[in-house]
């Protein structure tokens, strides 16, 4: 049985994403200032991977509403895949993906927004992946390497699916 297969079959299946498929993560080489940018977008505050992913299982696990709940749970698991992807280009330009910024401070759960009702944890979601998304137009415009701008793009392309989601069931059931 190919796990690694499955996974990706898996990750491919999910409809909380856009259409393309994932790029290899490949760099054209070593580069630690690369790493270092992207060490923010892997375990930095609100707009990081590792946030992102805990933020969403918490609302997940907090929201009655089942669809939004199983949409949460969804964009968790692709954010998980980008988490994958970054640790893996940071570990490939020559860094070391931990769950600590730029600056060497450590990601901890108080980066969570964690939201009192389902009303406001999506609109926490809703900010959360405009910064994302902001924040990875700012990486493709500072990094030159051509692998790491398609796996950024690839990623970016899923965070503004996360958006359109989000405001999709944002007017759905709170008509604003």
């Amino acid at each position: 049985m190919d796990i690694e297969k499955l996974v990706d079959d898996f990750f491919e299946s999910l409809p909380c994403k856009a259409d393309q498929p994932y790029p290899e993560t490949e760099v054209e080489g070593q580069n630690l200032r690369y790493a270092k940018l992207l060490m923010d977008a892997y375990s930095d505050g609100e707009k990081a991977e590792m946030t992102a992913i805990t933020q969403y299982m918490h609302h997940h696990l907090t929201i009655q509403n089942k669809e939004i709940a199983n949409v949460e749970l969804c964009i968790a698991l692709i954010e998980m895949k980008h988490l994958e992807m970054l640790g893996d280009l940071i570990k490939k330009l020559g860094g070391n993906p931990k769950y600590r910024n730029s600056n060497k401070s450590w990601w901890d759960g108080g980066q969570v927004a964690y939201g009192d009702t389902t009303e406001f944890k999506l609109k926490l979601d809703i900010e959360a992946e405009k910064a994302a998304i902001e924040g990875y137009k700012t990486l493709i415009s500072e990094i030159k390497d051509k692998h790491v701008i398609t796996a950024l793009q690839r990623i970016l392309d899923d965070e503004i699916v996360h958006l359109n989601i989000l405001m999709a069931l944002y007017r759905k059931y709170f008509n604003r």
